[in-house]
């Protein structure tokens, strides 16, 4: 990547996701001069497996499906009882247990008044995002609730509320989160639920207009463990949509000295009061 402008623009939405990526340039080994900046990064994907049996050789052939962008993992079983494996050593993110369920769903207005405490105190409190501060002063955050069980649902109620925010002025609506306390309480159904909703955004013609960040309870990077402190930056009381116009984004980053430095205030902001003084936030779901 050799435009500056472009640079910029992938640094600060990488810095403001956040995803933990090392930064690594390129430069010509005699002249010295920057010729590419690469961005690494550990995600976690879900994949599905196909087995088919080989009768005349007496093999099982594994192939994994939906991984784009990955080595194959192979397996082959013999009916000698020997078995050779070949697989690459791509890392993967410890996954997390779900929430326990309750039979007791908390009310919607309890559902707001968790979220706002968790936007006031940890988001604008630890100043983990320097932006949000002015959008709530100025009552321009919608908290919305959905009440379903199912992802499908949900899904609709996002698309509603989408719908809803571009709708709206940015002065009176700039964005919004539409919390999900009922359903999606695994970690990875509610990743698979996130990516739907950013196809959803495609589908509408609306990429580039409004942008998709994920908050959830048991949220973890990919590569850290789970009671890695820093995975707080993107932990919130219930699984949460939250759905950003990019011109304000754009407005956001380039009013910012060093929208870059972000991500790395915000790790040092966490460990340094460590798991006790997140809890000490108080901003989990309502008992």
């Amino acid at each position: 990547m050799n435009f500056p402008t472009e640079q910029q623009r992938v640094e600060s939405r990488l810095a403001m996701g956040p995803v933990k990526h090392d930064r690594r340039e390129v430069r010509h080994p005699e002249k010295g001069s920057l010729q590419e900046v690469r961005y690494e990064y550990v995600t976690q994907t879900r994949g599905s497996v196909m087995v088919r049996a080989d009768h005349d050789k007496g093999q099982l052939h594994f192939r994994l499906l939906n991984t784009s962008g990955f080595e194959t993992v192979t397996a082959t079983g013999r009916r000698s009882g020997s078995t050779s494996r070949r697989w690459t050593n791509w890392p993967s993110a410890s996954l997390p247990s779900p929430i326990a369920s309750s039979d007791a769903m908390p009310a919607a207005d309890t559902v707001v008044a968790d979220t706002r405490r968790w936007l006031e105190r940890a988001v604008i409190g630890l100043n983990l995002c320097p932006f949000a501060k002015a959008v709530l002063a100025k009552g321009q955050v919608h908290f919305a609730v959905t009440e379903s069980d199912q992802a499908p649902d949900v899904l609709r109620d996002f698309e509603r509320e989408l719908q809803a925010l571009v709708a709206l002025d940015a002065a009176k609506r700039d964005t919004t989160l539409l919390a999900i306390p009922n359903a999606l309480q695994d970690f990875l159904d509610f990743n698979d639920l996130t990516a739907k909703a950013e196809r959803l955004v495609r589908k509408r013609g609306l990429e580039g207009v409004v942008q998709v960040a994920s908050f959830h309870p048991r949220f973890v990077f990919a590569g850290t463990d789970e009671d890695d402190i820093t995975n707080a930056t993107n932990r919130a009381p219930y699984p949460t949509l939250h759905l950003l116009r990019e011109e304000s984004i754009d407005r956001a980053v380039a009013a910012f000295p060093d929208p870059a430095a972000i991500y790395e205030t915000n790790m040092q902001t966490l460990e340094d009061p460590g798991e006790e003084g997140w809890k000490a936030l108080g901003v989990g779901p309502s008992p």
